[in-house]
């Protein structure tokens, strides 16, 4: 099999040779698509699809690792709660305290 695709690592680019497409929808998209514009839409419909796929990724990877996030998130959620009720009855004393000073 013929080699379309090649990596150059210096001028960090992909190569591609001549290649064809057979495809319907891929044939009928660029069809009635004005020529001025037809490499245009190549390039953007190859980084949406290049998008796309790390977007798979991502949730392939999220997807396995979401009960394991979930418990630690939950755990983090309260000890920010905690914390969070901590400072605001440290607060209110001292307020308090301040308001008790300013009345003696």
């Amino acid at each position: 099999m013929k080699e379309i695709l090649r990596i150059n690592q210096q001028l960090k680019r992909l190569e591609v040779s001549g290649f064809e497409i057979s495809n319907e929808i891929v044939f009928n998209y660029f069809n009635s698509t004005p020529n001025s514009e037809r490499e245009e839409k190549f390039l953007k419909a190859i980084y949406i699809g290049v998008l796309a796929l790390m977007e798979d990724r991502l949730s392939a990877f999220l997807s396995k690792t979401q009960n394991e996030l979930g418990t630690e998130l939950e755990s983090l959620k309260m000890i920010f709660e905690m914390k969070k009720e901590l400072f605001y009855k440290t607060t209110v004393k001292g307020i308090l305290a301040e308001e008790d000073m300013l009345n003696s």
